[in-house]
């Protein structure tokens, strides 16, 4: 598979927003904090991009856009204090809600059937919770940061997933079977999931299930059997680290993508799982003192060891482009939670076992780079002996015709990857007709001819010729393609489409000094083009279109020599709006004297068409003797188009109407 669509797999990671409330991030701190605009300035030269602040009752609410390198610890209230500490140089006070006191004799029951998923499962049962009633000060806080307050566990379980990041789940235990297990799904089970939805398993899901069955899909969405009500009065809370794999998966095969999800996804670190389970139980026990819990049961499959990176201080100074005194490095560090030793200028750092992220040392010099701040890194020119480099072959030849191009005067596009036919079918397709990779470049670029035809007056064209390099994904193996058309918009005396294509490729040959045998002819259906015997594409199979295996003929062409990165030459291209409303043609036909210029005639037709006229070009030519009077025939179409509107054709003949009377004041004939 590609790189292309090896990114494309991850676009959905790249930008975890998060909504977070200045209020909730001055609870972690004694001092007052700067304003949401400073903090903003403060992470977008150091942490996070800020997408926006909104005040909201009496709060200042951040979009801070969190990193998929960074997801993984930095989705909570907790997790941003932490960086705003260190960026302030001020310490953290993490106040908790005071535990229970009271201890249930009840011990949940639980298995662990999935290990290899399922890193770790802590449960515990908490009783004589005053569900019917809410929490206002936690009801409050979620409403600030957009979520919707439901009842007392449910918020509490949301507030604490905010807060330091750990998604959790509760079932009512009164509705429970025997012990909660996490284990594969069987195929053809169903489960009911909270909003109604049912969902028939295939085995490839992981639930916590029950005697009676699955309970839910694990760290994805909850199910209605076992769902927290206002008349829940004892829980079964689990707090789980799960495969972010197996998440993602699933998530996605039943569009069930949620915050909780989220997290999970991007690699939530399993030491969360008891403070998390401590921290809901504090808030539910807060003003209630009838409310008991079990202890914990805790289950962990896979044990997190502390990792040792050796980190070189001139590998610092080298990327970071100065010198960084060591005791920065070490303050900077120690700052973000590492444990640091220093001996002969080397570092020997472990990173705290909830950052996940830090694992080389360029993965630490960033960190040092970014407290320290971007805007500290030098400006250095580099060096003045670049004029000659080696590029790649793929990328010397493939700019080579990308020039040839458009010195013919084509166009090059770029069309979509996906297809309503194929031979590669996409799973999650992304509309009912993209349901396939493509196996060729030539139906989209035929689509591309026939739909930019009908523009071609737009551009003064009498044909359409664009081009394309792409993949192409056929049944054998994925290959990049070159196709280009011509369409000819108005007829062309001597020539068809068909024609000039073989002529561009015949150029481009003769241009690339490639070796190819120009073509084995068929029929009227077109041609194959051949390389070394070899067919490697077709042309004039469809009317005006040839397409190629570029990576087969890139390969047979010699290595490029080094390559001068000269003074380009000066652009005169100008760019201006398009409209996106319809265009209206007229064809104006004319008699004139001998000697008179097009340029002339073309002069009088734009001052006299007035303010909805787009342009005007001439598209026939010819003499002809009249009665003895050696006269020319001038062919101009003019378009009429406006920049706010649909024109009716009124507006276009009254247009034409002005103009007819300049033409009959100049003394010219309309034919």
């Amino acid at each position: 598979m590609s790189d292309y669509f090896m990114r494309a797999i991850f676009v959905s990671l790249i930008n975890s927003e998060m909504l977070i409330s200045r209020n909730w991030i001055q609870k972690y701190f004694d001092k007052p904090l700067p304003s949401a605009e400073e903090i903003a300035r403060l992470f977008t030269f150091h942490a996070f991009e800020i997408e926006g602040i909104e005040e909201k009752n009496g709060d200042a609410v951040l979009d801070v856009k969190v990193l998929p390198d960074r997801a993984n610890y930095a989705l909570s209230h907790r997790a941003i204090a932490g960086e705003l500490a260190v960026l302030l140089g001020i310490s953290v006070s993490d106040k908790t809600s005071p535990a229970v006191t009271e201890i249930s004799d009840k011990v949940p029951e639980i298995r662990n059937d999935a290990k290899q998923l399922m890193h770790r499962y802590s449960a515990r049962i908490i009783e004589n919770i005053d569900n019917a009633s809410k929490d206002k000060e936690v009801g409050q806080a979620l409403e600030i940061i957009g979520q919707r307050s439901i009842n007392k566990i449910v918020d509490a379980i949301n507030y604490v997933m905010y807060d330091i990041g750990q998604p959790m789940h509760a079932f009512d235990l009164d509705k429970l079977n025997g012990p909660v297990v996490a284990r594969m799904a069987e195929n053809g089970e169903m489960l009911v999931v909270l909003g109604g939805n049912k969902i028939i398993l295939d085995g490839t899901e992981l639930v916590m299930a029950d005697d009676n069955g699955p309970l839910d899909l694990a760290g994805v969405k909850g199910g209605e059997r076992a769902a927290i009500t206002s008349g829940t009065r004892s829980i079964f809370l689990l707090s789980t680290n799960i495969d972010p794999t197996m998440i993602r998966r699933t998530a996605a095969k039943y569009a069930l993508r949620s915050d909780a999800s989220k997290r999970f996804e991007n690699g939530v670190s399993q030491t969360l799982t008891v403070e998390a389970m401590e921290r809901l139980t504090g808030l539910l026990a807060k003003g209630n003192v009838e409310v008991r819990a079990s202890a914990v049961v805790d289950i962990e499959s896979r044990t997190i060891e502390s990792k040792t990176i050796e980190l070189d201080s001139k590998l610092i100074d080298g990327y970071l482009g100065e010198k960084v005194p060591a005791d920065e490095s070490t303050r900077i560090l120690k700052a973000l939670g590492c444990d640091v030793e220093v001996n002969d200028d080397i570092f020997f750092v472990n990173p705290p076992l909830a950052r996940a992220d830090l694992n080389i040392p360029a993965d630490l010099v960033e960190e040092i780079g970014r407290v320290r701040g971007y805007d500290r890194v030098p400006v250095i020119l580099p060096p003045p002996n670049l004029q000659s480099l080696h590029i790649s072959k793929k990328t010397y030849y493939e700019k080579q015709i990308r020039d040839f191009f458009a010195e013919a005067g084509f166009s090059e596009i770029f069309t979509s990857s996906f297809a309503n036919t194929g031979d590669r079918q996409i799973e999650k397709s992304l509309a009912s007709d993209k349901n396939f990779l493509r196996i060729n470049l030539t139906e989209n670029l035929k689509d591309a001819l026939d739909r930019n035809k009908n523009n071609a007056p737009l551009f003064a064209a009498d044909a359409i010729q664009v081009f394309e390099i792409g993949n192409a994904f056929p049944a054998e193996r994925e290959y990049t393609a070159l196709a280009a058309g011509i369409a000819l918009a108005v007829k062309r005396k001597g020539k068809k489409a068909n024609d000039l294509i073989r002529d561009v490729r015949d150029e481009l040959l003769k241009y690339l000094n490639a070796e190819v045998s120009v073509v084995c002819t068929l029929d009227d259906s077109g041609g194959i083009i051949l390389l070394g015997g070899e067919p490697i594409g077709k042309i004039n199979h469809i009317d005006g279109i040839m397409e190629l295996n570029l990576g087969k003929l890139i390969g047979a062409l010699p290595e490029p020599k080094a390559v001068n990165f000269g003074v380009s030459r000066e652009s005169r291209v100008t760019f201006k709006p398009f409209s996106l409303f319809p265009f209206i043609a007229r064809d104006i036909a004319l008699f004139v004297p001998g000697a008179t210029m097009p340029d002339e005639v073309k002069e009088v037709l734009e001052t006299s068409a007035g303010s909805l006229l787009h342009s005007v070009y001439i598209f026939d030519e010819f003499e002809k003797e009249i009665d003895g009077v050696r006269k020319k025939s001038l062919a101009f179409r003019i378009i009429f188009q406006s920049m706010e509107r649909t024109l009716e054709d009124m507006e276009a003949n009254d247009a034409m109407d002005v103009i007819y009377a300049k033409v009959k004041e100049k003394g010219w004939e309309v034919r």
